[in-house]
C-alpha cells in the first residue's frame, strides 16, 4: 500500500513539473523577438502617442528597450524571464539596477498585453510583434 501511494505521489509530482515547465517554455518562445508598443495607458487614461517603445527579447534572456521621444532616443538593456507560472514577465534593467514585474494579460504570436501596478500608477501597454 505504501509503495502504491509513493508511486502515485511521484507521478503527480512529475506531472506538475511537466505542466509548469511546458507552460513556461511556450510563453518564453512566444515572447522572443521584437515588439512595438501600440497602446499605452496610465491609470486608465490614454497617453499621448509622441513616444514610441520597442521591446526586444532574446532567447538567451537578454532584453533591449528603445524609447523614442521627439528629438531623442533612450536605449536600455537588461535581462528578462517569465515568472509566476507563466503569467509574469520580469525585466531587470542593467544600468538602472531596477526590476519591473509585468503581469502578462495576453500573449499570442502577434500580441503582447502587459500591466503593472506600482508606486500609485496602474500602467497598461499593448505591443504587436514585428
Amino acid at each position: 500500500m505504501v509503495s502504491i501511494i509513493r508511486s502515485i505521489a511521484g507521478l503527480l509530482t512529475l506531472s506538475l513539473v511537466i505542466v509548469l515547465f511546458s507552460g513556461c517554455s511556450s510563453g518564453r518562445a512566444e515572447i522572443e523577438g521584437a515588439w512595438e508598443m501600440r497602446e499605452y495607458r496610465i491609470n486608465g487614461y490614454d497617453e499621448e502617442r509622441d513616444m514610441g517603445i520597442l521591446w526586444e527579447f532574446s532567447g538567451d534572456g537578454r532584453f533591449a528597450e528603445t524609447v523614442t521621444y521627439p528629438g531623442s532616443i533612450d536605449e536600455q538593456e537588461g535581462l528578462w524571464h517569465i515568472d509566476d507560472a507563466a503569467t509574469g514577465l520580469v525585466i531587470r534593467y542593467t544600468a538602472k539596477n531596477s526590476e519591473v514585474r509585468w503581469k502578462i494579460v495576453r500573449l499570442d504570436r502577434d500580441t503582447l498585453a502587459v500591466e503593472y501596478n506600482q508606486y500609485g500608477f496602474f500602467v497598461e501597454r499593448l505591443f504587436v510583434k514585428q
